[in-house]
């Protein structure tokens, strides 16, 4: 979790937890590393995604559960592919110098 929550200069984004009722020290993991925690009213996975979704403030949306469900096949070097993946947008414009 920590190196998915280290900073990039080279991308804008942010970390947004959807706390969804755990029980377990996730959220406070979570807010330790710098996410920010919206919280799901509505119990279950879509109420979870949808407030998660909903709570993000940027233009683009990924997600990823606990599980690593979506990012299985991304688990190396993820966020360099994302960040690639961004980078070809045409309405995207970047700017990586400090």
């Amino acid at each position: 979790m920590h190196d998915s929550l280290s900073p990039r200069e080279d991308l804008e984004y942010e970390i947004v937890v959807s706390d969804n009722g755990s029980t377990d020290r996730s959220v406070e993991i979570a807010e330790s590393l710098g996410a920010r925690i919206v919280h799901a009213e509505t119990r279950g996975y879509g109420a979870a995604l949808q407030a998660g979704i909903a709570g993000a403030k940027g233009t683009y949306v990924m997600f990823a559960d606990a599980d690593s469900t979506y990012l299985t096949a991304l688990r190396s070097g993820w966020r360099d592919r994302i960040t690639e993946a961004f980078r070809a947008l045409p309405d995207v414009s970047w700017d990586a110098s400090p």
